[in-house]
């Protein structure tokens, strides 16, 4: 027995180039480690003018970035993000731990995790 369909009749079909489709690929594309897939994907939003709905949809985001070496735009998506508050912040300070752990060291990385961990108080948010 198969999974159960919905009929395109009823429902029409799925909508396409909004931010929730591009949201959706970009985080599987962040689980499955295709960080230049994410990075497209970006790309494609600013192209259609598609937006993130909330800050902490940005994060899939910033790690991409940041896996693919593009410090500045990581580092400014991240601080997008934690203007929305302390609850952000603390999300972006893991997430920043977790690109050390996951990236290699280099002057640009080191900077830009340091940048973050000052500006954001990081320590404090563990």
């Amino acid at each position: 027995q198969g999974a159960a369909r919905v009929p395109a009749e009823t429902f029409g079909a799925p909508p396409t180039g909004t931010w929730c489709e591009i949201y959706e690929k970009a985080d599987l594309a962040r689980q499955l480690g295709d960080w230049a897939g994410v990075v497209d994907l970006w790309g494609r939003a600013q192209v259609l003018g598609v937006t993130p709905q909330g800050p902490v949809e940005n994060l899939p985001f910033i790690e991409a970035f940041a896996h693919s070496g593009q410090w500045e735009t990581a580092l400014q998506l991240s601080r997008d993000t934690a203007q929305a508050g302390p609850d952000e912040v603390a999300m972006v300070c893991r997430l920043w731990a977790r690109i050390e752990r996951e990236t290699g060291a280099g002057a640009d990385r080191d900077a830009a995790a340091s940048q973050i961990r000052t500006e954001m108080d990081c320590e404090e948010h563990k």
